[in-house]
Formats: C-alpha cells, structure tokens, sequence
C-alpha cells in the first residue's frame, strides 16, 4: 500500500515537473517533501502516521539505500574517465568554485545566527559552526545532478562528465570537512580518522588492486564469449 501510494504520487507531481520544463527527479524530490511530515504530516497526522509506519519506513529506508548504490554505481559505469584526465583542471576549478562560495555563505550565515540560540546549542564555539554550516552548505546533491544529466541525455558528454567530476569533488572535500567538525565537537579524532581514511583506503584498493583484477576479469570473459560464439557455416560450392 506504501509502495502504491509513493509511486502513484511521483508519476503524478513528475508529470507535471515534466509539464513545466524541469527533470522527472524534481517532482520526486517534491514528492518526499510533500509525502514527508512537512506537509502531509502537518495536514493529516493520523493519516500520516497509519501509512507511514516504523516498520515500514525501516523496509523503505533499507531498499531506498541499496537502490541508490546500484544507481550510484551505474552511473560509475557509464562515467567517462578519458574525458576527465583532459578536463581535470576544469572540474578542479568548478569544484574549487562550487566550495568556496556556498561555504563562504554558509559561514556568514553561522556568524549571523549562532546568537540566537535556536539552531546550534549551547558551547558551540564559533569556529565550530562556521565549518559545520559552510560545509554543509557546499555538499552537492550528487545523485540528484547524476539523474538531471541523464534526464537532460548529457551523460557520456564532455559536459556531463566535467559536472560529475566537479561534483564528486567537490563531495568528498566538504564530507572531510564535516568529518573534522564532528571530531573536533566530540573531542574524539578518530571519527574523522575512520571517515577520511577508510575512504581513502577504500579509493585506493578500487583504484589499484581492484580495478587490474576487473581488467583481468573484463578480459577473461570476453574471451569466453568469443570462443562460445557459433562459427558461421562453410559454403561448399560443387
């Protein structure tokens, strides 16, 4: 019933985002909001809370995760590496450009409300906030832009591939920034030692061991399914 409900309501909302000039996965994205305790919940609690249930947004949560590594991963498999070692500078810059103007922001913002005593609580240090919300503000909807750049058929393109490249960029440098700022909170370093290394160490057994056993595998079978292909027939001619 959840699952009907959820479907029903994108293929509803993304037909119009669809109608009004904007990508299938803006309506989904307003989908949740609305769907979400925001809107709905505010509007019809008990309603909310007889579809929504624990159990099942522990099922919807689980299935959500593994659905977005095997898109995540997808979109891995179609990225174009060639197009990023000529564009590397480029998507450095735009990522450097995509940092520093939503942080500076954020940063101000922190500056501005952190008196007020409302949103961070009591001992957070000015410093603190600052890389916490100037970091939190610079992190990309990096699924969300791969989906766009699929939507708008700009994957695979030298576009496409400079905006993934500065994307993921731009992600990992402002998740390491959180790492530290929860670290430093907790007075604990190694939260950003597991974080920030074990992605590390992560990118390079991929990167190395990984990706020259896919090779080897990639060539194994391509070996096979030549040599299981049908030999075409001989023409004997009398």
């Amino acid at each position: 019933m959840l699952l009907a409900v959820i479907l029903a309501a994108i293929r509803v909302v993304g037909f119009v985002a669809r109608a009004l000039g904007q990508p299938q996965v803006v309506g989904e994205m307003i989908t949740g909001v609305a769907l979400g305790p925001s809107l709905f919940g505010l509007l019809a609690p008990d309603v909310h809370g007889a579809l929504f249930t624990k159990p099942a947004l522990t099922v919807l949560y689980c299935m959500a995760q593994v659905g977005l590594a095997l898109y995540m991963f997808m979109v891995g498999l179609e990225l174009r590496v060639d197009l990023i070692r000529a564009r590397i500078r480029g998507a450095a810059g735009v990522s450097l450009a995509g940092i520093l103007v939503p942080f500076a922001l954020g940063a101000l913002i922190a500056i501005w409300i952190l008196p007020r005593g409302d949103l961070f609580t009591e001992g957070v240090r000015v410093g603190h906030a600052v890389v916490f919300l100037g970091s939190a503000m610079s992190i990309t909807a990096f699924p969300m832009l791969a989906r766009i750049l699929y939507e708008r058929s700009l994957t695979g393109t030298s576009y496409g591939t400079l905006s993934l490249a500065a994307g993921s960029l731009d992600d990992a440098a402002a998740w390491c920034l959180l790492a530290f700022v929860l670290a430093s909170f907790k007075a604990d370093p190694s939260i950003a030692a597991y974080a920030v290394g074990g992605g590390g160490l992560y990118a390079l057994i991929v990167l190395g061991p990984g990706r020259l056993l896919l090779r080897s595998l990639a060539r194994s079978s391509s070996g096979r399914v030549t040599s299981r292909q049908p030999s075409s027939p001989s023409c004997c001619c009398s």
